[in-house]
């Protein structure tokens, strides 16, 4: 089971986390279980404190103690791609928030994107690169491989920016004017004909960074910067990046596009996870096999149980140290040659009862008899020479002896006989050598039922994990006869005649399968399976018609199980045939497969499965589908959204309700007034929409008043009065009237309402003001806009005079002042 955690402090033989479990939280993680790559010095690692990683529980030790985790990759990492990008995509975002931040302080690294071309001065050339100063103070970075030639101190260098790097306040640049080229100064984060996501492209890789690798796109990528996550994980602690050498050109496949970047993975490093996902999922179906055998195995031998009675301590105690003492050192339980005392020394090891050693000498017992029975086989069939090579003993022969007698007969051509025949002979073989060996137990004291039971089932048993398959159940329903041949027996003489008709019928199958086709029919047979497969892949990329049955939506959301909207539509097909229940199952088939990092693609499930209550559910179901997403989602985020869903429905009363305790909960949010106010002018309640204009006049700060009653303004112009609109906004000019925004945004309403004239009456007063020359020069430039689009020439040349006679009248009043 996999859990999140938080690293709580850092030492070098161990890390302390803290996982998300009541009462005992606190788990030690020792340095070699917390990455693949042996570390001796988790301080090495570069963790930090509060630092989230993902944990896989390895052992349970009770409800009041905390569970031994580990953090290896191999662990907890599903070889899933989608683990890469989101970790580079939240790098990016965090990237973007400290850029905003440092626009705001005027740090001049802000002003600098990927792709722009800079000048500078080099101030020092060390074997690690070469350092610029650009012309605005900055400083700048240049290994050696991103320059050719010697560079020489004082020299004037141009270069193109690879990457920002804020933390250590200086920027990448590459100084080669062939890399420069190959370099867009305009860096949109788009490819060539509309290409998207799941595009190949060939990329060079430029910069190899702990938090990503900086390549170019070459062909359809437009000179483009793109960006590979050097980390697969958020728990890959020791990233391998000796893999990327920078000037190496490799294929590319493009995974995201966010925030006008192009992420990538390398199309090796693609099929290498496809190859180890598929071996993972085979190995836990080999697992969960092997697990349903034990447990078949398991209760079998319990209903077995009260029928055995005392019957395998009697064998434990008579028959299987017989057994250890004339078993041969290739199939006995103790390692090496051993005589009687090495293997039965003690008498209470002979009388051991369970599992612990009748299993394993039983299994020894009749792993003897196969290789008593293979030295008669063998043996009839070889030469004085072959016979004189065999062990001196006569109860058994070794396992490596009877290798070498079988390599050696396959030389000399004396084992001609198939496969088949050979497993047949060697199961009549070694059914009558355990018939002997039982025979000759009953001699020497007797054997009672139970034991002739056991005996039976592990024959069954061991014969059929010899021979897989290949040899028919043996019927033992009648027991054993101990005085008559068991070929004159009816139920042996089906059995055989069942065996020989069943081997005919495999060996004509496996030559069937065997037999040869020609060149041309292997070819033609590829073809139609090529053809076969290209009609099932159109089908299925076929666009146009999209998914058309549930198995075609099951194939949709695996291919893209963080897709919301893939979600969303298979509960839309659902609906469409009125499933209402096979819809909130596959709602909540979807929140349990999206990964939680994507917090809105999980949201957007919960909206529609609000949405789904909200139409064909009843109350009881929608509030408590509301409660849970409320837990697990932003509260504020929930609220608006079940807002626009009760005023789509119509809902006034319920969406009343919700605006009051929006507005008391978020008071000091102002989208959740504007929301509030929206909702009620779209469901006609004007007179409390106004009123609630008003209150958040009163419960927000005071700056935000002008931005507040402007919206409201939008807000009555587009579902309300306008004439109540227009108000509001000449009422804002005369209070504020050097806020030149609030004179576009008046313009911008006008035009929108198609009333021209009244729209070029505000500009006029707009102009005719005495404000600064900045704000003036905006005022002028949108009266210009406003002529080009909806005015006549005359107009555009008069806005013009006005703005030269402001100009001069401002210039000889500076005079003036001189």
């Amino acid at each position: 089971m996999l859990l999140p955690c938080t690293v709580r402090s850092i030492m070098p033989k161990q890390v302390t986390l803290q996982l998300p479990l009541p009462g005992s939280n606190i788990t030690h993680v020792k340095s070699k279980d917390l990455c693949s790559v042996g570390v001796k010095d988790a301080t090495q690692l570069g963790l930090v404190d509060h630092q989230g990683l993902m944990s896989q529980v390895v052992k349970v030790y009770g409800s009041h103690e905390c569970p031994h985790v580990t953090t290896k990759l191999s662990q907890c990492w599903d070889y899933s791609t989608e683990a890469c990008v989101s970790l580079l995509c939240s790098f990016w975002q965090d990237y973007d928030k400290i850029a905003a931040h440092m626009k705001e302080q005027g740090n001049p690294l802000a002003n600098l994107v990927p792709g722009d071309r800079v000048t500078g001065e080099v101030v020092a050339v060390e074997n690690c690169g070469a350092v610029v100063r650009l012309e605005n103070g900055i400083q700048g970075i240049a290994t050696p491989e991103l320059y050719k030639g010697p560079l020489k101190c004082g020299a004037k260098v141009e270069g193109t920016v690879l990457f920002i790097d804020f933390l250590n306040q200086c920027v990448e640049l590459t100084l080669c004017h062939g890399i420069m080229k190959r370099i867009n100064t305009v860096q949109d984060g788009k490819l060539d004909n509309d290409l998207g996501v799941g595009t190949g492209v060939r990329g060079e890789v430029l910069s190899v960074r702990q938090e990503m690798i900086v390549i170019v796109l070459k062909g359809a990528g437009r000179k483009q910067l793109a960006y590979l996550p050097s980390r697969c994980h958020m728990n890959d602690l020791v990233p391998d990046l000796q893999q990327y050498r920078i000037g190496e050109t490799s294929k590319m496949i493009v995974q995201a596009l966010v925030g006008g970047r192009i992420i990538c993975l390398q199309q090796k490093f693609v099929f290498k996870l496809i190859k180890l996902k598929a071996r993972a999922a085979v190995a836990a179906e080999s697992a969960k096999r092997k697990v349903d055998r034990t447990s078949q195995h398991q209760k079998s031998e319990l209903s077995n149980g009260n029928r055995l009675g005392t019957s395998e301590q009697e064998l434990n105690t008579r028959i299987l140290p017989r057994v250890k003492r004339h078993e041969g050192a290739g199939y006995d339980s103790c390692e090496g040659p051993t005589n009687d005392d090495a293997c039965v020394s003690e008498p209470e090891n002979e009388t051991k009862s369970g599992e612990e050693s009748s299993d394993e000498d039983e299994t020894a017992f009749l792993r003897r008899l196969e290789a008593k029975a293979m030295k008669n086989y063998y043996g009839n069939s070889t030469s004085n020479e072959v016979q004189e090579t065999s062990h001196n003993s006569d109860d058994y022969i070794t396992e490596q002896e009877m290798k070498q007698k079988k390599r050696k007969m396959h030389e000399e051509g004396i084992i001609e006989d198939c496969e088949e025949t050979y497993k047949k002979k060697m199961k009549t073989t070694v059914r009558d050598e355990l018939l002997k060996e039982l025979k000759d137990i009953d001699h020497e004291g007797g054997c009672n039922s139970g034991v002739e039971t056991l005996i039976q089932r592990k024959e069954i048993k061991e014969l059929k994990n010899l021979y897989c398959g290949q040899a028919a159940r043996l019927s033992v329903s009648a027991g054993f006869v101990w005085d008559a041949d068991p070929s004159l027996l009816p139920a042996a003489a089906a059995a055989q005649k069942s065996d020989s008709s069943s081997d005919e019928e495999e060996v004509s199958k496996t030559e069937g399968k065997s037999k040869k086709l020609s060149r041309v029919e292997r070819r033609e047979q590829a073809r139609q399976e090529e053809e076969r497969l290209r009609a099932i892949e159109q089908k299925l990329m076929d666009s146009e018609t999209g998914p058309q049955s549930a198995d075609d939506f099951d194939r949709l959301v695996l291919s893209s199980p963080n897709n919301s909207m893939c979600w969303i539509k298979y509960m839309a097909f659902h609906l469409q045939a009125t499933e209402i229940e096979k819809a909130r199952a596959i709602a909540h088939r979807a929140l349990n497969t999206i990964s939680f990092r994507e917090e809105q693609e999980k949201l957007n499930v919960w909206c529609a499965l609000l949405n789904l209550e909200n139409l064909y559910g009843t109350k009881e179901s929608l509030d408590k589908v509301l409660e849970e997403a409320l837990q697990m989602n932003d509260p504020f985020k929930v609220h608006t959204q079940m807002l626009q869903i009760y005023a789509d429905s119509g809902k006034s009363e319920e969406a009343e309700k919700l605006v009051s305790l929006l507005t008391k909960k978020f008071r000091d949010n102002k989208q959740a007034w504007l929301q509030g106010g929206e909702v009620l002018l779209k469901l006609g309640k004007l007179e409390k929409a106004r009123s609630l204009m008003q209150r958040a006049i009163t419960n927000l700060d005071k700056k935000l008043h002008v931005e507040i009653i402007s919206k409201f303004a939008h807000l009555e112009n587009q579902l309300g009065e306008p004439e109540r609109a227009q108000t509001l906004m000449e009422h804002i000019l005369t209070s504020y009237p050097k806020r030149v925004d609030i004179w576009s945004s008046y313009v911008d309403m006008l035009v929108k309402n198609g009333q021209l004239e009244a729209a070029r009456q505000v500009l006029e007063r707009g102009v005719a003001q005495k404000l600064p020359a900045r704000r003036m020069k905006s005022l002028f430039a949108k009266f210009l806009r406003f002529e080009e689009h909806h005015g006549t020439p005359e107009g555009m040349e008069k806005v013009r005079q006005m703005a030269v006679s402001y100009v001069e009248t401002t210039a000889g009043r500076l005079d003036d002042e001189n």
